[in-house]
């Protein structure tokens, strides 16, 4: 692997993974398209360390508010957990299928179209008021236990490549009554045990090598700093209303893919 491609893989994982585009989906295609050297493990791992960290720190207010207020916020924490569950039921039961999907560039590209007409109709969703309202606002009775699932569940469907998770999440918590902001808040508290997890569980795959450690500082370098950009960029669009461009964006990308590989 070269410093160009440690630098492009880590920019694709950072602005990718939380814009509604799916990162692995695009990780895959273009590794394909410029025919890439399959990136070990343990670098997946280290591009996927570096937009965990740009979350929390995106995120470090709601975090410790969570974290320095347990009692206060056990309800909260309760509705994390349990939109977590339909992931991590959906991940066991599908992981080896979806490692082999992830293989199947047109499975992708044609994934990343539906998600691309997804997002295209989300206009319609984005009648809710766009205040400031947190999670922390809304009043935890009227966010029932189907609710939660339900969000958690379309999370789980996201490990499809192509298929986005922050965007699946998102429109379905507005779907449900969530405000813009609760809505892009929620999507990402509950991504950080599903992203923490499926961390763990690479770290655990991956297997004992040697590794340079220059090309891994870059791509973690370079997936942190773009992380953090594409959520500034994301939750800017949403409370804009303008959650759709990234639909007409995938299914142009989706399209384009496809002819390429005709």
């Amino acid at each position: 692997m070269q410093t160009l491609q440690a630098l492009f893989l880590g920019f694709i994982q950072g602005i990718t993974e939380f814009i509604p585009v799916s990162s692995d989906g695009h990780l895959a295609l273009f590794e394909r398209i410029f025919d890439f050297q399959q990136p070990s493990l343990l670098f997946n791992v280290v591009l996927h360390g570096g937009t965990l960290l740009a979350l929390l720190i995106y995120l470090r207010k709601p975090c410790l508010h969570i974290v320095s207020n347990i009692s206060q916020n056990k309800n909260i924490i309760a509705l994390i957990v349990l939109a977590n569950i339909p992931t991590v039921i959906l991940g066991f039961i599908g992981q080896s299928q979806v490692e082999i999907l992830t293989k199947d560039a047109l499975f992708t590209a044609t994934n990343l179209i539906i998600n691309g007409v997804i997002l295209t109709l989300s206009f319609l969703l984005f009648r809710q008021s766009d205040s400031e309202e947190s999670i922390f606002d809304l009043k935890l009775n009227s966010i029932n236990i189907l609710k939660v699932l339900t969000i958690g569940l379309f999370q789980g469907i996201a490990i499809l490549p192509g298929i986005s998770r922050s965007g699946l999440t998102i429109l379905m918590a507005l779907f449900l009554g969530f405000s813009r902001a609760a809505s892009f808040e929620f999507s990402f508290l509950i991504s950080i045990p599903a992203i923490s997890g499926a961390l763990l569980l690479e770290i655990i795959k991956s297997p004992s090598i040697e590794f340079n450690l220059v090309l891994m500082g870059l791509g973690m370098f370079s997936s942190f700093f773009t992380g953090l950009l594409a959520l500034k960029l994301l939750r800017r669009s949403i409370m804009k209303g303008v959650f759709y461009y990234f639909g007409l964006y995938c299914i142009v990308a989706g399209v384009a893919f496809l002819v390429y590989l005709r």
